[in-house]
């Protein structure tokens, strides 16, 4: 299993439950850092975990139908992206874009380009812009590799040709302290396909 990297921002410490109102006082916008498991299903759709010293994170994702811009790269994608809250079962989605197929980044918020604006509707649940995330695979695991993670990780999703992408990832916005704060708010997302 590869080591965490990262670590948090100088000066910045990530928010515990107990926190979230002096941060709210304070003004100040926590941020997690730590190492992605990211797991792309044939079909587009995602599931994985973001582990880091602040809070461990379930990450759900979907390709969002739009259209692609002539200034965006080829594999240039759009997800729906839902972050949730194993600890507290609370959620917060955004939209994000991706780029590259096996070796993918992520980043949210992004820039839409001219037409991409008109094809994104309104999405259920609600999408938060105050999410800052940032992905970087750093190392693909596929075939057998790929297989060995999801036997120990996410043994539903095996034999489904899935690859595993693992890299640093960064988390920060307010939608992030009101996702590690709170103690229940709605249900949580279910995929029968991915939970089983």
């Amino acid at each position: 299993m590869p080591k965490v990297r990262g670590g948090l921002e100088a000066g910045v410490k990530p928010l515990r439950a107990d926190d979230s109102a002096a941060a709210d006082r304070s003004g100040a916008t926590p941020t997690i850092s730590g190492t992605g498991y990211l797991i792309w299903l044939p079909d587009g759709r995602l599931s994985g975990h973001l582990i880091s010293s602040g809070a461990p994170l379930g990450v759900m994702g979907l390709e969002v139908l739009s259209e692609r811009e002539c200034t965006r790269d080829a594999e240039w994608k759009l997800l729906h992206l839902t972050l949730l809250n194993l600890t507290h079962k609370a959620e917060v989605s955004c939209l994000a874009e991706k780029i590259g197929e096996d070796s993918t980044r992520l980043k949210a918020p992004f820039d839409l380009h001219g037409s991409e604006e008109g094809t994104i509707g309104g999405s259920s649940p609600p999408i938060d812009d105050s999410l800052q995330l940032e992905f970087a695979c750093d190392t693909i695991l596929a075939e057998s590799a790929a297989e060995q993670h999801l036997g120990r990780f996410s043994p539903s999703l095996r034999g489904r040709g899935a690859i595993v992408n693992v890299g640093p990832f960064t988390c920060r916005g307010l939608a992030l302290a009101k996702l590690l704060a709170a103690p229940h708010t709605e249900q949580l997302l279910y995929d029968e396909d991915l939970d089983g």
